[in-house]
């Protein structure tokens, strides 16, 4: 599976650890699609759920693949 984006400025492992419930500030409707975020040294990684991103027909598709 890849996703087309616009660009890519760097790709981070994140550890468990660090990742922690989105505050409530940045939970509504327009931001259904982040699971969680991560705080890494002063930063603030948002996380994305894919499994929202993708339909249901694009996620059994991928099962149907694997």
């Amino acid at each position: 599976v890849g996703f087309l984006v616009d660009s890519v400025r760097e790709v981070l492992r994140i550890p468990k650890l660090v990742i922690e419930e989105p505050p409530e500030m940045v939970t509504s409707s327009k931001t259904e699609f982040i699971s969680s975020v991560g705080k890494l040294e002063d930063r603030l990684l948002i996380l994305i759920d894919l499994k929202k991103i993708l339909s249901k027909n694009e996620q059994n598709q991928i099962k149907e693949v694997v």
